[in-house]
């Protein structure tokens, strides 16, 4: 490495894993010293026993780890008995092996230990301590440059006024309190920083921009990269729960293939951390500087831009999921979307009970000041079973968390492009198109003070008869927010009856798609900052369920044909 190469920006987090004391000192020492000649950062944390290191493997968030393979004083014993090789299965165990560049640094230099340590657990470099100091400074400072110094000499910054613990707490606002392990709020802003470097770090500068996502625990950033001055191409990174952003990984996998109109969604590379994980996605076609969330899109764009938005989201770049259906005999809506969705009965009647109160569990109506008439209670109607569609319909490929932030819109006119496949995968064929319309109603509408206009919307959409006719077009709404509303819900009707309609009559498909929006709205019941914002939502969110089951109570079974 070049002497005048650009210093760390951050410290490169290393774990010393060896039971000698004397040996211990000396590599740190040779770190220490390699990095004060290299203008470089090393925040080394040391280990001496095999419960110390992976203590400290599950707690803390390391870049590299220097193993020793013998922890034990006395005879070495056989291979089996090395407390370096169960570090490096626990490593493999706990999914963290391609996560930790490990250095294997020992007295064995046999070949069957050597081809074990680096075939079967991967280890980036094996070591012997008969090196001499500066053999083993040269075998580091190689590894380092391959590995770019894990972007730690990248210049690193947010857009104004972020910062690391703000985008943590981004995912407080979703799932950040269901991590696998305790973390503090501090290690998981070190994390982050260090997996987005790991990520990028071929780049030699990167801003990170914010951008608004969704409630579902995870966040979406807009990533502009530069490499000594050349400006590479931007990308956008979505960071969450590790497990979640694994699953999202293989997810991604089952629908990327379907994707329509070249609108592909590229999923180019995953880094994995204890607690977070960030994925990087190119989206092919699009300009990453100039795209935005579908909500920012609507807020501003026209009725009839949002309807060529939705049209070339369904139509054109998932347009095939609907072609891949499967017939089912038999499927219990109901427990579908509750599998789906992520919610019980018991959990369903507990997040109404705290946001109602407990006295009006079990009862079978709703009343409410503002509203003409009692409703049914659809959270009784769902958790008492009563609710139960089961119908033979078909399932097909879905995106499974169809809101505004997860579709990204390029130009004018709304050219979309999907993120964020974490549901991704065979579901019901309503469940993304209902997905989207409680998005625009609950989200996009202002329900402050006027919930008798919002439950004229959801009459209007309620007592529509068809959906493939539309309303949109031919019903006035006073307020201007409800009408667009009213408009964009219409749309995707009409869009997703011209998809689907082939393949059942139009009084199962209406049928079930109240039926969809009925779990879909429900689930909203469990998003408290969405909901707390404004008082009206959550009645907003109940009176919608309540006429969606009305639709579904009215209608009559029948097969799809």
């Amino acid at each position: 490495m070049l002497p005048d190469v650009r210093p760390y920006t951050e410290a490169l987090r290393i774990l010393v894993i060896e039971d000698s004391d004397s040996a211990r000192e000396r590599i740190v020492g040779i770190l220490t010293s390699h990095a004060q000649a290299q203008h470089a950062q090393f925040a080394i944390t040391e280990a001496a026993t095999y419960e110390g290191a992976r203590d400290a493997l599950i707690s803390e968030y390391f870049d590299f780890a220097i193993v020793d393979l013998v922890l034990h004083g006395g005879p070495t014993g056989e291979i089996e008995e090395w407390e370096g090789f169960w570090l490096l299965q626990d490593l493999f165990e706990m999914g963290l092996q391609e996560e930790t560049a490990v250095v294997v640094l020992t007295s064995f230099d046999i070949g069957r230990v050597a081809n074990i340590a680096l075939t079967r657990f991967k280890a980036l470099i094996f070591l012997s301590k008969e090196q001499s100091s500066d053999d083993i400074v040269d075998s580091i400072a190689e590894l380092l440059e391959e590995q770019h110094d894990c972007g730690m000499r990248c210049n690193l910054t947010l857009a104004e006024p972020e910062t690391w613990r703000e985008l943590v707490l981004r995912l407080g606002r979703g799932q950040f309190g269901r991590l696998t392990s305790p973390v503090s709020v501090g290690e998981a802003e070190v994390e982050l920083n260090h997996l987005v470097r790991r990520l990028e770090r071929s780049a030699t500068d990167v801003h990170l921009t914010p951008m608004e996502g969704g409630h579902s625990g995870a966040a979406v950033a807009r990533v502009t990269r530069h490499r000594d001055g050349v400006h590479l191409a931007d990308v956008i990174i979505k960071y969450g729960l590790a497990p979640a952003i694994h699953e999202e990984q293989q997810r991604y996998r089952k629908v990327s293939d379907l994707v329509s109109d070249q609108r592909l969604t590229q999923l180019n590379q995953v880094a994995l951390g204890r607690n977070l994980g960030v994925l990087e996605y190119t989206l092919v076609g699009a300009d990453p500087a100039q795209v935005r969330p579908f909500g920012e899109f609507y807020r501003h764009a026209s009725a009839a831009d949002v309807r060529r938005c939705v049209e070339a989201l369904f139509e054109r770049t998932c347009g095939r999921w609907y072609a891949n259906r499967r017939a089912v005999s038999g499927l219990s809506l109901s427990d579908h979307y509750a599998e789906h969705l992520g919610f019980s009965r018991a959990t369903l009647a507990r997040e109404y009970a705290f946001k109602f109160g407990d006295k009006i569990i079990g009862r079978e109506t709703i009343r409410h000041v503002e509203l003409p008439r009692d409703l049914p209670d659809p959270v009784t109607a769902v958790t008492s079973g009563a609710a139960d569609v089961v119908c033979d319909t078909w399932v097909c490929p879905s995106h499974g968390d169809m809101h505004g932030g997860n579709i990204l819109v390029d130009g004018p006119h709304g050219e979309p492009w999907l993120i964020d496949f974490a549901a991704a995968g065979e579901a019901h064929w309503a469940r993304d198109f209902a997905a989207l319309e409680c998005c625009v109603k609950f989200q996009y509408t202002e329900a402050a003070h006027d919930l008798g206009g919002l439950y004229e919307l959801e009459s209007v959409l309620a007592d529509s008869e068809s959906l493939s006719e539309g309303v949109g077009s031919r019903v006035s709404l006073q307020r201007a927010d409800l009408a667009k509303a009213l408009r964009a819900a219409s749309d995707i009707r009409q869009v997703m009856a011209g998809l689907v309609g082939d393949a059942m009559s139009e009084r199962v498909m209406y049928r079930e798609y109240h039926a969809a929006l009925l779990y879909q709205s429900l689930n909203y019941l469990r998003f408290h900052s969405l909901l707390k914002k404004q008082k009206a939502r959550k009645h907003h969110v109940l009176a919608a369920a309540a006429l969606a089951y009305e639709v579904v109570m009215l209608g009559s079974e029948a097969a799809p044909s």
